[in-house]
């Protein structure tokens, strides 16, 4: 094949066929694909008008390409070979060039540009290379505009026996515009299939209409009427097509006419405005005329401001009346004026010049407006006769007339009722218009007239302060007005926290946006129902901007010149918030950098972020980064990364740790595997120390996949740093099985050397203990301690001795667990590693924990808490915080117990744990049942029975279920006790997965001794002693001295209720093991029970009181203290006080 490209100017030689898209050789005369005629009529250049040339000229980049979404009009004359082989070439030359005129002139009208004329079709875009908010609806227009025009010309034709008429096909996406050429031409390469599919919808158009891609009609929908063609195959695509075809342009002109159809989003945080507003008119009504300009960015909700004024004033006598600017309609003189004649005369498409005439005249009439000033009116409205005298003024005079006609009708008006006027957009307005609103604003002051004019921050009005003047800005939305907007879409009353925070930090407040965003996420899928409302279906890193919201922040960037908008594409690679020195050595700004940052403030795009310790800046609006960064080609981007990466190399030397993620954020997005690696390896072993395993997690992987994926040469001693770290990352996120996997992997990287294999076996034993593998995790650490034991290294004794230790203890065989304490704290200390020092502290306070003895339990766990404060331990703190918790309960001092637990549930909010945390809900449910807080503690039981279901740890789950077993029975609502205690009965029952027998000997304890108080309560007393008996066996058997205190009081209850003479031993022996123990709550119950088996059990009772009143006097949180003193249980033993008395 021959040359693509010019070699002297760089335009494309290849041609692109108009039917279909194929890129044909330069000296084909017709495409190889379709057999469509490929003969250039003419170069665009020559055809467009200078001051759209002169646009494209000013905007025009020296860049290697940019991505855009844009719209693509394709068009062709249907049965054009039949037709030539017809007509002698110069009368088809002659037809064809009449018709590219007038297509031409439509497309020039709303800023389309002609990228290729070929054989009987034309390529026309809109989007580039000027960028429109609102290309879709422009290219539309322009279609609808190129069939009416042509349609006329077609009935000449038609006279001469030819049947002329063109098909015009039109879809929406993403292309690559490359480089500027000579003069006016540019080069297009499409995106995957953007030109391609609008060459397929042009196809099967109809002759004579203009037929829109579901891409386009989303776009469009609403102001434009449509009629649903349903899907249709089109060749190269796996799915079939929606297919649209354009009527006729709506009454609707805003996107609050359209969506009021549907039923609007609610109206928030605009009620200060809108009363201002109301304020305002009323001082109109009065004959204070005022005139109001309302600024906004786009989407802030300007045009939703009118429309709820206009509500609130529908059942007023008020006159309402509305113009409109239009992007495109800078050029048009008195565009938006007349907008608003034709709303105030009621002047409808498709009315004739004689129904205009007879709506003028008709309203003017009530306003008492002199005949001269209706001929300039009507003038205005393109209704005035030929030959009329306003056509026939000097130019001069005539904006002298028109200006005065205007203001003498709405004055006139205004003085059959008040007048509100409103015109919308200013930061469109033509220069004649401008000037005719300024003469406007200085008629008013005295009329019953409120001129409201809204327009964005960027335009600055030019008709000065008056006192009659206000100014209204509207700002941003907050996050739970947000989330309202979000929830009324959705019908949710309430959003997930995560949605809610994704949508406030994408949408940033902006109303328009927030819809938009949320249409997004539910038409790709990232929204699911769940229970009523809503959550996101999968982590949603980065969602892909709308094209409705990249359209209008495109056309802002697009307006830079050309050093501004190279520097916030730069910026946009750097991040959302950059250094002005880092973004002046990567984009070369030199001594313009004050002047081009000084710019973007301006504009409002970025803002001074700090001073300090040097100056920083960030973009304004999250979606602004976004559609900057994405509208650079990829490789650009990837050079752009590794240029700013090897930047922040040079410039932070000396401060490299504060910068790894960055740094392997821009080496991964460059592609430059082994730096990447690096810095993804350091971050991960930095978010560790940051108590963040879940980011380690996700910064360790990434690294994993480039060692997977990418050619990249890395050390055995990397690898084990990699899986080490990631095991130790899992594990603190109580992933224990993916965690012994790292540790597995770990040790395979080891290769032959032993020391680090029995690190990596011992650290995989623990995993393998915390995911319930006792054997595979006895094994493991057996050949750990050996390893240690051959090579004399007490890290890896200590660390298989722990974990030995607490094999035993949680299977039960709490005299093999003793018998390794002493020696695991020796060699624990003498490793000098902090972390097994803790852990060994964490065993041997369990030890004593099991027995009764509390306080060496806290002295062990105390012990442990330190060395993990001391170390920054976050895997050592998420033991010991929980079980100092349950030690301090244990003894009385809840307060204390209290402020441990609670810091425990922020450690694990902040490492994303999930079984730890259940347990310290758990434990402040017991905390707060000692201290007969049953609200409390019901809901901290409810909480961990629920989320440790969700994290699947049957033995927490039945905890918690005992423990509302409990609560409820206090209560004495024997029939929701019996729920749940019965249901751990039944789940105790169960074999295999979470029937497993290692875990019920503990907890079964807890159950026997609660179903048996059960049990009394409902009067079955036999099964009451049987389970007291049960109780007490096991618990003397496991030397649990907190169980065997309620088995004794148990006894005790059943014998009472029997009558039996031996109650008062069985009390007292009871109360004699609950001192042991020391617990005030279990005190002051045996001393409950023991008063009320004594005959004369004052005393008991007495003390009982005292116990629970110096319960409350330990406490600094009064209100525990005051629910404790008025509780049931409280009155209860002083009336029994009293009885006995």
């Amino acid at each position: 094949m021959g040359a693509k490209f010019c070699a002297r100017c760089g335009s494309a030689l290849a041609a692109a066929c108009p039917r279909c898209a194929h890129l044909n050789t330069p000296e084909a005369g017709f495409c190889v694909e379709c057999g469509g005629p490929l003969a250039a009529l003419a170069r665009p250049e020559t055809y467009t008008p200078e001051p759209l040339a002169e646009k494209i000229r000013s905007g025009r980049r020296e860049l290697e390409g940019e991505r855009k979404v844009i719209t693509v009009l394709f068009a062709d004359v249907a049965g054009f070979t039949s037709l030539a082989e017809s007509l002698d070439p110069e009368e088809t030359h002659e037809i064809m060039r009449r018709c590219f005129d007038l297509m031409l002139q439509e497309v020039h009208r709303y800023e389309g540009t002609v990228s290729q004329f070929l054989g009987d079709g034309m390529l026309a875009l809109f989007g580039a290379p000027i960028a429109h908010e609102d290309h879709a609806y422009r290219a539309v227009r322009a279609a609808l505009a190129v069939q009416t025009a042509l349609s006329v010309y077609s009935r000449e034709l038609a006279d001469a026996g030819l049947d002329f008429r063109v098909r015009i096909g039109l879809n929406t996406g993403a292309v690559v515009v490359s480089r500027v050429g000579i003069d006016l031409t540019m080069d297009y390469l499409a995106v995957g299939d953007t030109v391609n599919l609008a060459a397929r919808v042009q196809s099967l158009a109809e002759p004579g209409t203009v037929l829109l891609s579901e891409n386009t009609y989303r776009l469009v929908e609403g102001y434009v009427v449509c009629r649903a063609l349903g899907e249709r195959e089109v060749k190269g695509k796996a799915e079939p097509v929606g297919l649209y075809e354009a009527l006729r342009p709506s009454r609707w002109r805003s996107r609050v006419d359209v969506r009021a159809g549907e039923g609007l989003a609610p109206f928030v945080g605009r009620r200060p405005e809108l009363d201002a507003m109301l304020d305002r008119f009323e001082a109109a009504r009065a004959g204070y005329g005022q005139v109001v300009l309302v600024a906004g960015e786009a989407g802030l909700g300007k045009s939703r401001l009118l429309y709820e004024l206009h509500s609130r004033l529908a059942g007023e006598e008020v006159t309402w009346i509305v113009g409109r600017c239009v992007s495109y309609g800078r050029e048009i003189s008195y565009l938006p004026i007349v907008d608003l004649l034709r709303d105030a005369f009621a002047v409808e498409e498709g009315d004739d010049a004689d129904e205009v005439v007879r709506k003028i005249a008709r309203i003017t009439g009530r306003a008492g407006v002199d005949g001269d000033d209706v001929a300039v009116l009507e003038y205005l409205l393109g209704v005035e006769p030929d030959g009329g005298p306003t056509a026939a003024m000097d130019p001069q005079l005539r904006k002298a007339r028109i200006f005065e006609a205007v203001r003498a009708f709405l004055l006139g008006y205004s003085g059959v009722r008040p007048m509100v006027i409103a015109i919308e957009d200013l930061h469109w307005i033509d220069a004649l218009s401008t000037e005719l609103v300024s003469y406007l604003t200085n008629a008013v002051a005295n009329e019953r007239m409120m001129l409201v004019l809204t327009h964005r921050p960027d335009w600055k009005q030019p008709f000065g302060v008056q006192p009659n003047f206000t100014q209204l800005d509207l700002t941003s939305l907050s996050e739970s007005e947000t989330a309202e907007i979000a929830g009324s879409m959705l019908g949710s009353a309430t959003l997930p926290s995560e949605l809610a925070e994704l949508l406030y930090r994408k949408a940033e407040g902006n109303p328009f946006f927030v819809e938009e965003v949320t249409r997004s996420l539910l038409e790709v899928g990232s929204l699911r129902r769940s229970n009523g409302g809503y959550v996101l279906a999968g982590p949603v890193d980065q969602i892909e901007v709308p094209d409705t919201i990249q359209d209008v922040i495109m056309a802002r960037l697009d307006r830079l010149n050309e050093e501004p908008k190279r520097a916030i594409q730069t910026a946009a690679v750097i991040g959302r918030e950059f250094t002005a020195r880092l973004l002046d050595r990567i984009a070369g700004l030199g001594t313009t950098s004050s002047a081009t940052l000084g710019e973007l403030r301006s504009v409002e795009l970025i803002y001074e972020r700090s001073l300090y310790p040097e100056l920083a800046y960030m973009f304004k609006h999250a979606l602004t980064h976004d559609v900057a960064y994405h509208s650079l080609l990829r490789g650009r981007r990837r050079a752009l990364h590794g240029t700013v990466g090897t930047v922040i190399e040079e410039l932070y030397a000396e401060r490299l740790p504060e910068h790894y993620e960055t740094l392997a954020f821009h080496f991964e997005e460059a592609q430059e595997w082994e730096r990447a690696f690096d810095y993804l390896l350091r971050s991960g072993e930095k978010a560790l120390a940051s108590f963040a395993p879940g980011a380690a997690v996700d910064f360790i992987d990434r690294a994993a996949a480039i060692v997977g994926r990418q050619p990249v040469t890395v050390s055995s001693e990397q690898l084990v740093k990699l899986h080490g770290s990631r095991g130790q990352a899992l594990w603190l996120l109580s992933r224990w099985e993916e965690s012994a996997e790292s540790y597995e992997q770990m040790r395979i990287a080891t290769g032959d050397d032993e020391i680090q294999q029995g690190l990596a076996l011992f650290q995989g034993a623990i995993s393998l203990f915390w995911a319930h593998r006792f054997e595979d995790a006895m094994a493991a650490a057996q050949r750990a301690q050996d390893i240690g034991r051959a090579h004399d290294s007490p890290a890896i004794i200590a660390g298989a001795l722990v974990t030995i230790e607490g094999i035993y203890s949680v299977t039960g065989d709490q005299r093999a667990a003793s018998a390794v304490v002493r020696e695991a704290n020796e060699i624990a200390a003498r490793s000098e590693v902090p972390v097994l020092e803790g852990f060994a502290a964490v065993w041997s306070g369990f030890q004593s924990h099991w027995r009764g003895d509390e306080q060496a339990a806290s002295s062990d766990w105390q012990r442990g808490t330190s060395i993990g404060r001391e170390h920054q331990l976050p895997d050592v703190l998420l033991w010991t915080l929980w079980t100092e918790g349950l030690a301090l309960t244990g003894q009385g001092r809840y307060d204390e117990a209290i402020r441990s637990l609670q810091e425990h549930l922020a450690l694990t909010e902040r490492l994303g744990d999930r079984v730890f945390r259940c347990r310290s809900l758990n434990t402040l449910g017991w905390v707060y049942a000692d201290l007969c807080n049953w609200e409390l503690a019901i809901d901290h039981n409810r909480r961990g029975a629920e989320e440790s279901r969700l994290a699947g740890d049957p033995e927490i789950i039945r905890n918690a279920e005992l423990n509302l077993g409990d609560c409820y029975l206090a209560l004495g609502d024997l029939e929701e006790a019996a729920r749940w205690l019965e249901q751990v009965e039944r789940e105790t029952a169960q074999t295999g997965a979470w029937g497993e027998d290692w875990m019920k000997w503990r907890y079964r304890q807890h159950l026997l001794a609660s179903l048996g108080e059960l049990r009394l309560a409902q009067g079955r007393t036999d099964e009451a002693k049987q389970l007291a008996l049960e109780c007490l066996a096991a618990a003397e058997g496991s030397e649990s001295k907190r169980n065997v205190v309620k088995a004794l009081r148990l006894h005790a209850e059943v014998l009472r209720a029997e009558g039996a003479p031996a109650v008062e031993a069985a009390a007292s022996r009871a109360l004699e093991v609950a001192r042991e123990v020391g617990n005030p709550a279990q005190i002051w119950k045996t001393l409950r029970t023991l008063g009320l088996a004594r005959e004369d059990g004052k005393s008991a009772l007495a003390e009982a009181i005292a116990t629970i009143e110096g319960m409350a006097a330990g406490l600094s949180d009064r209100a525990l203290a005051d629910t404790l003193l008025a509780s049931n249980e409280l009155a209860d033993l002083r009336g029994r006080l009293v009885g006995v008395a």
